[in-house]
């Protein structure tokens, strides 16, 4: 389990579905204010293998809950 699938399973982090739900279920990949952009994949990745710093990767999250396309519980 990685540590972003941890924060959404345990509630911390919530992922609005595609539809605005906000239950987590959609894959975030089509329609709404709700997609997650295809990018953070690509960061999530380079975090994982120690290509770019926790500093950088934060920054990122912190993009994505000021853009409210995640929520912190």
């Amino acid at each position: 389990m990685t540590a972003l699938e941890y924060l959404i399973q345990n509630g911390i982090l919530v992922v609005p579905s595609a539809d605005g739900s906000g239950d987590g279920s959609g894959n975030g990949t089509s329609g709404g204010d709700a997609a997650i952009p295809s990018w953070i994949k690509t960061s999530a990745g380079w975090w994982a293998d120690g290509q770019i710093d926790d500093a950088t990767f934060v920054a990122s999250i912190q993009y994505l809950i000021a853009q409210k396309i995640i929520r912190v519980a």
